[in-house]
């Protein structure tokens, strides 16, 4: 991602930033996280939305491992039109 000068943006990554920083969306995580169950896609949707607003983002981004296997792309994608985001181009690679 240096060659372009974009993010790569890994969920995981994510995660642990909101827990450590104790971000509102980081403590519902943890507390699901806590109890051995997986971070639902509309909180997963909202702490990835979050890191999109930032500045390094404007110029494209790369969503490592997320937004995965169906339906979430289309769940991601519904999250951002609720929201009045916009993508401006998209493309699915699977390594």
């Amino acid at each position: 991602m240096e060659r372009y000068g974009i993010p790569q943006i890994s969920t995981g990554d994510l995660l642990r930033d909101n827990v450590g920083r104790g971000t509102e969306l980081g403590l519902a995580a943890k507390a699901i996280m806590a109890r051995g169950e997986l971070v639902p896609d509309e909180l997963m949707y909202g702490i990835v939305a979050t890191r999109l607003r930032e500045a390094d983002c404007r110029r494209g981004f790369v969503l490592d491992g997320f937004p995965g296997q169906p339906p979430r792309p289309d769940g991601l994608m519904h999250f951002w039109q609720k929201r009045s985001l916009t993508i401006k181009r998209g493309t699915v690679r699977r390594l």
